[in-house]
């Protein structure tokens, strides 16, 4: 499981979070919603150890968060943000591929269980037809969907994604959504931050 424990975040001099506690366990699929401003996103990236909290714990199978090294961590976690800039005009397939550099045979080549990793993630994303096309060229919704299979490409036990259905269609929104579904059958943990009650129901 994923756990917070009475968590206390500032950002500079303001407080964002008081006292929080959250437990996310295998196979469950968690929606935190609230207004803009009311500290979606500041919680997800507590829960993936991106910033740390002023007061409480962040554990992460029982373990404190802090004490997991950074690969370990980023091998357990999958994390996309709510800002879905890609600098460089890599083939959606090498965005996808990023997503298994946490895993040490990557460095020594692509191994034939990497290789059918990142094509499960396009697959489930459906961005298998824009994997030879530059990220740089797709449109917002469709970058959102490759950023997504890449978190997924390294089979993290838990999936943390910030807004994952800002600037998708609602095709594209109700499909995501049975994705992930699906991921959470199979065991996977998932926290989104959300805005649409619809979609949360």
């Amino acid at each position: 499981m994923i756990r917070a424990r009475g968590i206390d975040v500032s950002l500079g001099a303001r407080p964002v979070l008081a006292g929080v506690d959250l437990r996310v366990d295998h196979g469950e699929l968690v929606g935190v919603l609230g207004a803009n401003g009311a500290g979606k996103s500041t919680l997800l990236r507590a829960l993936a150890g991106l910033i740390a909290p002023d007061r409480g714990l962040v554990e992460l199978g029982g373990r404190p968060l802090a004490s997991i090294p950074p690969a370990e961590r980023a091998r357990a976690i999958g994390y996309l943000p709510q800002d879905r800039i890609v600098h460089w005009p890599l083939t959606a397939r090498a965005v996808v591929a990023l997503g298994r550099t946490t895993r040490p045979a990557l460095y020594s080549g692509a191994t034939d269980a990497d290789r059918a990793a990142i094509e499960a993630a396009l697959e489930r994303m459906d961005v298998t037809k824009l994997a030879d096309r530059p990220v740089t060229e797709l449109s917002g919704g469709e970058r959102a969907r490759v950023l997504l299979a890449r978190a997924l490409a390294g089979s993290p036990r838990f999936l943390i994604a910030d807004e994952p259905t800002a600037g998708l269609d609602p095709a594209h929104q109700l499909g995501l959504f049975a994705a992930l579904t699906s991921l959470a059958r199979d065991g996977t943990g998932i926290v989104l931050a959300l805005h649409d009650l619809a979609l949360a129901a």
